[in-house]
């Protein structure tokens, strides 16, 4: 009989041995073969169920049915599989140019100034740029994440964050490269990464004035470096040594700074090197520093530098190489001017005082010998050596030893006797100086020679204008101020000083439009050095009350009064504008009271405010105001008057009688009958008022006294009398006739003598602050 199962062993063998290996879920089979048992006597395990196939419905994971069909893993399902992973890579990396696209934009945006939409464009890149990181992840694509995009985004996320001083946030992207992200670390250039990131953070923290974790981020940088760069290691190295100076550890800061001259010496560690020296007062090795500074023009090309100054501007116009030679000599020029203004005093011998500016001179002279050859070089330390000598002019000038800088500036004017700005310059100077001590001849001879060396230059033309308004040529010199500001549109003392002669000609609108430029110049440099000129604004404000505009004055004295809030006479003027054109009496009164605040002596302001205290029923505030007076006049009498006359008004008697009896000690010590009597009167009727016991024992010594000043008015009359019984002489009324002006002013102040001796004060004491005042409350 034939075998039911002949032929089951020649099935495709892709049924019983399925290949697995591109399939999640692996099945176990029976292997059944010939060699385990014996075809003829035992027939092979079969399933009971057709196979492959089942009516119900199975589940993945069910391991039974391990007969259950799954995909044929052939040649074109592989390259399907392929397309596939081809197709995300693109994807991912269309992402990844979309990221670098908004970095590029991020950059570019923080070099032009925009921080904001650098800032703005960053985070962007950096959302895009975890797109790309996560969608990798995703999709089993780890080994082609891009470790440099990340790096970048990132860094430059926390750069602008420091450009915008949110330190907080950039710390935090610095240490995130630094320990979060371990893709970073096992790049190629890790060490180059980790020391740039450790530097940015040790930049942070000197900005945030924590120097101490600015050093150990510099350090860390400086030792992870190693080698890679030279260069970036000598700047690591300075701001170790700029570190240390901020902390005065000045002694630290040197052996930085040195063993950066030694192997790389430039500009900056050469500077901050003497400043160190001056700071710890070494003469010898301030000397030394500043050689050394002078050594570093040796490293600077010069063969580009023009001595023509339109060949210079066209190539610093057309050629950028030309830019950076100008930049390295103006730079190194104003590194030597700081340093000569720093030491030029130290240096100097204690026998003699200025003996340090004739050092420098020397140095200067030597360096220049060096470079005779080179006419851009001798021209660059001509001007050093200029500078020198006018530091050491204006130090005599600043201890009044003006005889001294005139010499200086004579001797090196003749010893450069050729037309040039050196010696435009010291006649600008010796003019100057001679003004200064109203030697105007002198002034005027030297700035007609800086006119006449040179006619465009405003400084020489603003002397020459000067002298003639000392002289009082107003015309002539308005004319050589417009032809100054002709010259140089935004020369300040040209403008200033034609606002103030069209102010002394009366021309008050064009002073104010002179005034109001300087303002508007004043305003647009006010958002960089946030600094305005007070002088400027005063000018238009009194012009404007000269015009009469009382609303815009106001206007400008408010600008001012914000500008310099501690100056009393601006609060003044202000409330008596308000008195006169406002005529708002609360107004008047908060501006002479913050007045009375920052200045206290003045004693028109504290009666203006103890009469309106009391006037208002103020009492108390009064007493509190004209105590302050009493201390600045103690000789005078009315404040204790006034105090007293306050306390009656409040109905505190006994107060009042002890300072009314607290004046009349003193006035009997001085003998002033005027004073005795009104304390009496003013005793006697406050104690009638309340029935005071002593009420008889002073009203005696009121009778007493008021009866010894009618027997002296008496006799003084008879006097009065006698005299004008007297007819003058012919000779005596020519004499006054021809001396009214010194008869006057005794006739009046015998007058108001009378006055006080009648009434006890005078007229103007009654009216201290315009107000109207009862009689019950002063003396009278």
């Amino acid at each position: 009989m034939t075998d039911l199962y002949d032929g089951f062993e020649d099935l495709n063998d892709n049924i019983f041995n399925r290949k697995t290996a591109e399939s999640n879920t692996k099945h176990e089979t029976r292997e059944t073969t010939a060699a385990s048992f014996s075809a003829e006597s035992i027939r092979p395990m079969t399933s009971n169920k057709a196979a492959g196939y089942s009516s119900l419905k199975t589940t993945a994971n069910k391991s039974s049915n391990y007969f259950r069909k799954e995909p044929k893993f052939t040649q074109n399902n592989a390259d399907l599989h392929n397309n596939d992973e081809d197709s995300l890579s693109n994807k991912a990396e269309q992402m990844e140019n979309t990221a670098n696209s908004l970095l590029s934009r991020s950059i570019f945006a923080s070099a032009s100034g925009d921080y904001d939409g650098a800032l703005k464009l960053a985070q962007n890149a950096r959302k895009k740029e975890n797109e790309v990181s996560a969608f990798r992840e995703k999709h089993s694509l780890e080994e082609q994440l891009n470790t440099d995009l990340t790096f970048a985004v990132l860094f430059n996320l926390g750069y602008i964050y420091e450009l915008k001083r949110m330190y907080t946030e950039a710390l935090t992207i610095y240490n995130s490269i630094i320990s979060g992200n371990q893709a970073l670390q096992t790049a190629n250039n890790q060490i180059e990464i980790m020391s740039r990131v450790r530097l940015q953070i040790g930049n942070i923290y000197y900005e945030q004035e924590k120097y101490e974790l600015a050093i150990k981020m510099y350090r860390m940088s400086l030792d992870q470096i190693g080698d890679i760069s030279y260069k970036l290691k000598m700047c690591i190295m300075r701001n170790i040594g700029n570190a240390f100076l901020k902390l005065g550890q000045f002694v630290d800061a040197i052996q930085s700074f040195e063993h950066i001259v030694e192997i790389m010496p430039d500009v900056h560690t050469v500077f901050n090197l003497l400043v160190a020296y001056y700071t710890l007062g070494d003469k010898e090795k301030m000397k030394k520093g500043f050689v050394q500074l002078l050594n570093c023009s040796v490293s600077i090309p010069v063969n580009r530098m023009e001595s023509d100054s339109n060949t210079q501007q066209l190539n610093l116009q057309s050629d950028e190489y030309a830019v950076y030679v100008k930049s390295k000599w103006l730079k190194l020029s104003n590194y030597i001017k700081q340093s000569i203004q720093l030491i030029g005093k130290a240096i100097s011998d204690h026998n003699v005082e200025y003996s340090g500016y004739d050092w420098l001179i020397d140095r200067l002279y030597q360096i220049r010998s060096k470079h005779e050859h080179v006419n851009e070089t001798k021209l660059f330390f001509d001007k050093l050596i200029l500078h020198v000598v006018v530091l050491k002019g204006i130090e005599y000038l600043k201890n009044h030893q003006f005889e001294q800088a005139m010499t200086i500036f004579n001797e090196y004017n003749e010893q450069n006797t050729a037309k040039s700005n050196h010696q435009m310059n010291i006649f600008n100077n010796l003019a100057f100086i001679n003004f200064l001590k109203s030697e105007y001849s002198e002034a005027n001879k030297y700035s007609l020679a800086a006119v006449n060396n040179d006619r465009y230059n405003a400084a020489s033309l603003v002397n020459r204008a000067n002298c003639l308004y000392v002289y009082g040529e107003y015309e002539a010199a308005k004319e050589m101020y417009l032809e100054a500001i002709g010259v140089e549109a935004d020369c300040i003392g040209a403008i200033y000083n034609l606002g103030l002669i069209c102010k002394k000609m009366g021309n008050y609108n064009d002073a104010l439009q002179a005034f109001k430029k300087l303002n508007k110049m004043e305003t647009e440099s006010w958002t960089q050095s946030k600094q305005r000129d007070a002088q400027i604004l005063y000018q238009i404000c009194n012009l404007y009350e000269l015009l009469q505009d009382y609303e815009q004055c106001i206007k400008w004295y408010k600008i001012l009064h914000s500008i310099i809030p501690s100056d009393a006479s601006v609060l003044i003027k202000l409330a008596n504008l308000y008195k006169v054109y406002v005529k708002d009496e609360t107004l008047v009164y908060h501006n002479y009271l913050d007045s009375y605040k920052l200045n206290r002596c003045n004693i028109n302001i504290i009666s203006w405010i103890g009469i309106w205290y009391i006037n208002n029923s103020l009492y108390e505030n009064a007493v509190s105001i004209f105590r302050n007076a009493a201390l600045i006049q103690s000789r005078e009498i009315k404040w204790t008057l006034m105090i007293a006359s306050c306390y009656r008004r409040m109905r505190n008697f006994q107060k009042a009688i002890a300072i009314y009896k607290k004046i009349l000690s003193v006035a009997q010590q001085h003998n002033e009958d005027d004073i005795k009597i009104k304390c009496l009167q003013y005793l006697c009727t406050i104690m009638k008022q309340i029935d005071h016991p002593e009420l008889q024992k002073y009203q005696n010594e009121l009778d007493i006294e008021v009866q010894l000043h009618e027997e002296q008015q008496q006799q003084l009359e008879e006097e009065q009398q006698r005299d004008t019984s007297s007819q003058p002489t012919l000779q005596q009324q020519q004499q006054q006739q021809q001396q009214p002006a010194y008869a006057y002013p005794q006739q009046q102040q015998h007058e108001q003598q009378q006055v006080r001796s009648e009434h006890g004060e005078t007229q103007e004491d009654q009216n201290w602050a315009d107000v109207q005042i009862d009689d019950e409350l002063l003396p009278s």
